[in-house]
């Protein structure tokens, strides 16, 4: 399932290679960069799609996220470019890239938290407070860092609620 976390952001998890990916529906939304960030690439862009794929491949194992990393997600992004970014699950990765974007295009970190995780409840955006290092820098205020994961938390809990309550 692909969720709209912001205008011109997206999310979802790695559809199967057997999957139909709808390209049609995404051309006429104006996507036209999907940034894939599994290990193992994907089959989300064909060769007779308008859409340009960047792939920037990271594990998903609860290590911290090279600032590198976020940079090219960001620099690939752009200002403006209506963008879908995946993960294998659409859990962890790929909303924490989304974040990342939403950094970059002048967001302030609460206001891009709640928009990824009200947007696709199942994210965890496990690697939010890197983004938010490597987009202050290291004047960065602990404690911006500390309410930032305060706040990723508190949703978490109420968002695993709705998940659970409505299945």
């Amino acid at each position: 399932m692909v969720s709209i976390v912001a205008p011109g952001v997206a999310v979802t998890g790695q559809p199967m290679r057997s999957d139909p990916v709808p390209m049609l529906s995404w051309d006429a939304r104006d996507v036209r960069l999907v940034i894939d960030v599994t290990d193992e690439g994907s089959p989300f862009t064909r060769p007779d799609s308008a859409m340009r794929r960047v792939w920037l491949p990271t594990p998903d194992d609860g290590t911290p996220r090279d600032p590198q990393w976020f940079e090219g997600i960001a620099r690939a992004a752009g200002e403006k470019e209506s963008v879908l970014v995946h993960c294998h699950m659409g859990v962890a990765r790929g909303p924490s890239a989304a974040f990342a974007i939403l950094l970059a295009r002048g967001w302030h970190e609460l206001d891009a938290i709640d928009a990824v995780m009200f947007g696709r409840p199942i994210a965890s955006v496990a690697y939010a407070a890197d983004a938010l290092r490597w987009f202050v820098g290291p004047e960065l205020d602990p404690a911006r860092i500390d309410r930032l994961e305060a706040r990723r938390t508190e949703l978490a809990e109420l968002l695993r609620g709705r998940i659970v309550g409505s299945a």
